[in-house]
């Protein structure tokens, strides 16, 4: 059995930014089910159902509006391609 898991996130001021990187891991072969996207709504408050131990990090990235990509990597190969893309897409932030 296989344990291996890795989280990347990616931190963007714009939403097409980050659907753009979502998108792109998509089609390098990510699964849809293991990439979640948070953002602020409408009232302020930042959307988060599921997350993990850096939860607070997170909220605090929502809550200032940023939009937050989410990767949850099951191999470290995904994690080359989610760390590949997101850094394409945002830099060395």
């Amino acid at each position: 059995m296989n344990n291996y898991r890795h989280h990347v996130s990616g931190f963007f001021a714009d939403l097409d930014d980050a659907e753009s990187a979502y998108f792109t891991l998509v089609e390098r072969g990510l699964p849809r089910n293991r990439l979640q996207i948070f953002e602020t709504n409408p009232t302020g408050h930042g959307a988060m159902t599921k997350v993990s131990w850096y939860s607070a990090l997170l909220h605090d990235k929502i809550e200032s509006r940023q939009i937050v990509l989410v990767v949850d990597n099951r191999t470290e190969q995904d994690t080359a391609i989610a760390r590949e893309v997101i850094q394409a897409c945002v830099g060395d932030y």
